[in-house]
């Protein structure tokens, strides 16, 4: 009796209570990457607009001309060049990742836990290695008749790819890119279609379809923005967007434009259009998670399929012939490095200053944009304030902002740090990767999922709310924390349009290690500038390594899934779809 009466003691929230308490916890998570979205991605944008609609050159006060800016836009053949270009970039994109990374996403997904593990190290390790400044450095060197230093170690370029020539040098671009591509697309969609097949293995075959034709319109849409704006590392170290503009690229001619001849005004207009598409592709994105209902889940230990050892058979092979450009370029930079005597100190630059400007860019990510979209991501996929529809709502411009490139946004950044005296400052370098738009798509999806696994273990298993906290969201999260992180901190140490734009101190110190590496390697030989890259291969402990375990822990066992739930599986009432999962009480 005693324990009865102090049990019905014991006081009890109200539904409203417990749904506004939700509410305010939930829109607590979103404040963080609210705070900073304004300050780096929305004011900067609307900083842009205004500056389009003056003739802003930097050496005088600007005056305002209105939309005649955009009017020169249609006006300008040269830029008629540029998007035709561009748009070359776009289908090889396209291409790259429609069908390929389809495939062998379905060979790696039948195989066993030893198979996917061998097959997604060998694609990690051609992540790294390909990465464009490695290959960029390597390009230089091994066709080097390019440089007029000396003959070329093993023969003339042809015709049809020589960087000299207005028919060779869109050529050799395009090829380059689209193997650049197809290596970043095998080890990020790879992951998926694997997920998306053992959604399938666990009996839901449509909710895999779900899932599968969903990645596949995101991925499209991403190829195709990337391919048309972002491109701008290959074209400006490799051609500066020549001969005769035949490689000039939207994101390079806008440099020019806005560096080189100081038309700020005209080319923040260009900038504009680029957040026009961005904000096109993160709605593509969003309705098509929305629509889909994607979502990553668990699933139990993974089983050796009769076909596992064939497929790996295939897989492996298959992925070292697509990307048989660059292993060759690969393994004649291996030989040429281990018969060099370089060393690092040797370099023309302030090598420790450098380092420490990294450090300071990936200290951001981790500090900054890491915890900011991890507590978005909690708070719109497992809190999810007022029901999945009004965290989907609220989704929405947190992924219309941060899906803002960089390239949008460098202009007005530029002016702000010039009055602001910070420009030759290591603190602008952090800028572009604070904020990561795919960053928070990982973590909702995930915490999605982690919705329904922890009210699977709360209501079938009878689980504590603790425990089933601690085990099935905040352990496993940790462990997406560390892949995104790993993965964005290689991709800023490959970013370079941005410390490019901030570095105007001839002492470069707010140089990076990786433009340190291209700015010191011109003018030099071969057997320098390969030694020089081989330091990309130190990337390969702090990324292959976290990359294989959390394969190992995490990668293997989730699925991605598509769909209305099965509550079946779950054994969840329908209504705790639509209610906030904070656990305040019996």
């Amino acid at each position: 009796m005693e324990n009865s009466s102090s049990t019905e003691s014991k006081p009890q929230l109200s539904p409203q209570v417990r749904l506004l308490i939700g509410l305010l916890a939930g829109i607590i998570l979103l404040i963080p990457l609210a705070i900073v979205l304004e300050r780096i991605q929305l004011t900067p944008a609307l900083n842009t607009y205004d500056l389009s609609q003056t003739d802003s050159n930097m050496l005088r006060e600007p005056r305002d001309v209105e939309q005649e800016n955009y009017e020169r836009m249609s006006e300008d053949p040269r830029l008629t060049d540029v998007i035709a270009f561009s748009q070359e970039i776009m289908q090889g994109r396209i291409l790259a990742v429609a069908f390929i990374p389809v495939v062998v996403g379905l060979l790696v997904g039948i195989q066993g836990l030893a198979g996917r593990v061998l097959n997604r190290v060998v694609m990690g390790l051609l992540t790294v290695i390909t990465g464009p400044v490695a290959v960029i450095v390597l390009w230089r060197a091994y066709w080097s008749p390019l440089w007029g230093r000396e003959p070329s170690p093993v023969f003339p370029p042809p015709d049809d790819i020589f960087l000299g020539s207005r028919e060779g040098a869109p050529n050799a671009l395009l090829q380059l890119d689209s193997t650049l591509t197809l290596a970043i697309a095998l080890i990020a969609l790879v992951a998926v279609y694997a997920a998306v097949v053992r959604g399938w293995r666990r009996g839901r075959l449509w909710s895999a379809l779900q899932a599968g034709v969903g990645v596949w319109v995101i991925s499209l849409g991403l190829a195709a923005f990337s391919g048309f704006f972002q491109v701008f590392t290959l074209p400006y170290y490799l051609t500066q967007g020549g001969p005769a503009n035949a490689t000039n690229t939207y994101t390079l001619y806008m440099y020019q434009i806005g560096f080189q001849t100081l038309r700020i005004g005209y080319a923040t207009a260009m900038g504009s259009y680029m957040i026009g598409g961005a904000l096109a592709v993160a709605f593509l994105i969003w309705l098509a998670t929305v629509a889909f209902r994607l979502r990553l889940s668990f699933t139990p230990s993974a089983r050796i399929h009769r076909l596992s050892s064939v497929a790996a058979v295939l897989t492996i092979p298959a992925l070292l012939f697509l990307l048989y450009p660059i292993i060759n370029l690969l393994l004649w930079g291996n030989g040429q490095a281990a018969a060099s005597n370089f060393d690092m100190r040797d370099l023309p630059v302030p090598w420790p200053v450098a380092q420490d400007n990294t450090l300071t860019s990936l200290g951001a990510i981790w500090l900054i944009m890491l915890p900011t979209t991890y507590l978005a991501g909690l708070g719109l996929g497992f809190v999810r304030p007022l029901g999945r529809i009004v965290s989907n709502i609220l989704f929405l411009p947190l992924l219309l902002l941060a899906f803002i490139p960089t390239e949008a946004l460098m202009f007005a950044w530029f002016v702000d740090g010039r009055n602001m005296s910070m420009i030759n400052t290591p603190d602008l370098l952090n800028v572009p990767w604070l904020v990561n738009g795919l960053a928070l798509l990982v973590f909702k999806l995930f915490f999605d999922g982690a919705h329904e696994r922890y009210m699977r273990a709360r209501q079938q298993q009878a689980v504590s709310p603790v425990s089933a906290f601690l085990h099935q969201v905040l352990l496993p999260s940790l462990l997406i924390v560390l892949l995104v992180g790993v993965v964005a901190s290689f991709a800023s140490t490959q970013d370079l349009l941005w410390p490019l734009v901030s570095v105007n101190d001839m002492a470069l110190r707010n140089v990076p290690v990786t433009l340190a590496l291209l700015t010191s390697m011109f003018g030099t030989d071969n057997t320098m500038t390969v030694s020089a890259v081989m330091t990309f291969f130190n990337m390969l402990l702090w990324f292959v390594v976290p990359f294989v375990l959390i394969q190992v822990f995490v990668l293997d066992r989730l699925a991605l899934l598509g769909g209305k739930t099965d509550y079946s599986v779950y054994d969840v009432p329908e209504s705790s779809e639509t209610a906030p999962v904070i656990d305040l009480g019996p």
